[in-house]
């Protein structure tokens, strides 16, 4: 019992050290020159009636923050422009930390499917500090509303309430290449939870009709269609850790992304169809989804918590601490892909598991019958 109290008193002693060592750093950044200036523009310019998603408009309010900083084009919807409106202001520095305050709070309210997937409150705690997801905060990205939305969608399909998991699977769309290798499968597989989907993406539409009329919709594709060339503006695919950075690192052409993309949702579509959607299927989802989709950077990867926490409880704080100390070695990349590779092969492994587990029940149920 004692050292049952030692080993609880331990894992809250390295959960304070963390939130220690990561509000020192992040308290102490540079706000100039994290991704907070392109969603500070689009706010302060949806609140002054201009259009938002004007490339001219977003780069001339951004350069009023950090001159020195490429322009970062904004294309997320919408759907974020009321908040980011309400947290924006002239004063950069107090609307920076108006912002995180408010993601910060969106990532908090993932402790409770963590809490209730895992059953331990620690284990909860340390999922929600892994590094990419904190690391998101820091640079005033919305990784948190995605991890949030990805979350509760697969917490709520345990739990056999498909269509409201949809419904909060939509929120996802903030970063739509991302959700849709999820939300797609569904269609072949959960149909309600695809129909939730389908009517949560409908309305956040029609509210972001309503947010910036059809020339602001007509400005986020062609925003979309100039990352989608990924040159200049910031989008630096060499920092993306899936296959995009893989071919722009070897200096190949980075349109190949894209079939890859495609491939990964068909095999998704068919992995879902055969296996059903279960913790591992899911989770396998995610991990495709991280790794085929063409726009992903560091943050993004605070999705991963969910096939690390899967496999094993303590599982989330070992991925933190290898993608952290591999930093100075430069060795990031390849230690995350590794990582994404050993969580595929396993979680197919306990998948294939499952099904001749359930394949044996079943011929031994028919034998006794």
């Amino acid at each position: 019992m004692k050292s049952m109290r030692h080993k609880s008193f331990f894992l809250w002693f390295v959960i304070a050290a963390q939130f220690y060592v990561y509000g020192h750093f992040w308290y102490r950044a540079d706000t100039t020159t994290t991704d907070f200036p392109a969603f500070h523009a689009v706010g302060l310019l949806w609140k002054s009636g201009a259009q938002p998603y004007n490339l001219e408009n977003q780069c001339r309010v951004e350069k009023e923050v950090n001159p020195a900083q490429p322009c970062l084009p904004f294309a997320h919807p919408p759907i974020l422009l009321p908040l980011l409106a309400l947290a924006s202001d002239d004063n950069y520095v107090a609307s920076y930390w108006r912002w995180t305050f408010f993601t910060t709070i969106v990532l908090f309210l993932c402790f409770i499917p963590f809490y209730r997937l895992s059953g331990e409150p620690r284990i909860a705690m340390q999922s929600m500090l892994f590094f990419p997801a904190i690391f998101g905060l820091w640079m005033g990205q919305d990784n948190a509303i995605e991890l949030f939305a990805v979350l509760w969608c697969i917490y709520l399909l345990t739990r056999e309430k498909d269509l409201l998991a949809g419904l909060v699977l939509s929120l996802g769309v903030v970063k739509p290449q991302l959700v849709l290798v999820l939300a797609i499968p569904l269609l072949f597989s959960r149909f309600k939870a695809f129909l939730g989907f389908s009517l949560g993406v409908f309305v956040l539409v029609l509210f972001s009709l309503a947010l910036v009329g059809v020339e602001g919709l007509k400005g986020i594709l062609a925003l979309t269609f100039l990352m989608s060339k990924i040159q200049g503006f910031g989008v630096w695919p060499e920092g993306m850790y899936n296959t995009t950075g893989i071919l722009a690192r070897a200096g190949l052409n980075h349109y190949w992304s894209w079939p890859i993309f495609i491939l990964g949702i068909a095999f998704v579509c068919f992995l879902w169809r055969r296996k059903g959607v279960t913790l591992s299927t899911f989770s396998i989802g995610v991990i495709v989804s991280v790794f085929t989709a063409p726009h992903v950077h560091l943050w993004d990867l605070s999705l991963l918590i969910i096939p690390l926490l899967a496999l094993h409880p303590l599982a989330p704080a070992v991925g933190s601490l290898l993608i952290v100390s591999f930093f100075p070695f430069g060795l990031t990349y390849w230690a995350t892909y590794t990582m994404m590779l050993i969580l595929l092969f396993l979680h197919l492994r306990r998948t294939n598991q499952t099904t001749r587990h359930q394949r044996l029940v079943n011929t031994t149920a028919s034998s006794s019958a």
